[in-house]
């Protein structure tokens, strides 16, 4: 399971949700090993202002006497209560219409995650969160795109322009020029990974980075990344 990303909306204008969403599979690649053959994203359903789930009022707060926020912080430590309290099956069709049709939706805030996700091969599983109705989408590990295009390459020896990285940052079109995220590993501590957004030229199998983005990374001629874009 992806965790879950919040980003501060004074900085969404600067189109950093998707690198840094993207940042977390680019890491699942590199370390494919290391994990499983799906994938989960739970995404967060309509909520009224003061952050409650109307869903949990009218089904969970019922069985369980807890508000929504409170149980949602017990169930990170103990899920036990929602096996013992909830009945083994419900049916929407006691519900309010207006509390119903809030199953499997997601938020205004969740929208562009989860047009996202489906651009990057997530689909909505049919099941969603027991306590807000919030929808579950999933895929195979290694069909999600930015997983399955996720390369190594060396370092190449030509250096990118300052002024043409910050166009592609920008989100302007510099002719053979694409952005990405670039990331190296270390097997042992105190650096597993990092990474940074960048532009990149990707040629004779190697990648072309600016001089601002190797020295970032403390990158050496010839020495391999992992690149997919973004």
């Amino acid at each position: 399971e992806i965790g879950a990303l919040v980003l501060d909306p004074k900085l969404r204008r600067y189109g950093l949700g998707k690198p840094l969403s993207f940042v977390r599979f680019l890491f699942i690649a590199m370390y494919r090993d290391l994990f499983r053959d799906q994938v989960l994203a739970e995404l967060m359903p309509p909520l009224t202002r003061d952050g409650r789930s109307r869903l949990w009022e009218h089904v969970g707060k019922r069985f369980t006497g807890l508000p929504y926020q409170e149980a949602d912080k017990l169930s990170q430590k103990n899920k036990e209560f929602i096996i013992s309290l909830f009945p083994q099956a419900i049916h929407a069709t006691l519900l309010p219409d207006d509390v119903a049709s809030l199953i499997g939706k997601v938020g205004q805030d969740t929208l562009p995650v989860r047009r996202m996700l489906e651009k990057v091969g997530f689909r909505y599983s049919n099941r969603i969160d027991p306590f807000d109705g919030g929808p579950h989408f999933e895929s195979p590990t290694d069909d999600v795109s930015t997983v399955a295009n996720t390369k190594q390459l060396p370092v190449g020896r030509r250096t990118l322009h300052s002024a043409d990285e910050g166009a592609i940052l920008r989100k302007e079109t510099r002719r053979g020029l694409k952005r990405v995220l670039v990331a190296l590993g270390r097997p042992k501590p105190p650096l597993h990974f990092q990474a940074t957004i960048a532009a990149a030229r990707i040629e004779d199998d190697e990648v072309v980075l600016s001089e601002e983005t190797r020295e970032l990374l403390s990158l050496e001629l010839g020495q391999p990344v992992y690149v997919t874009e973004v």
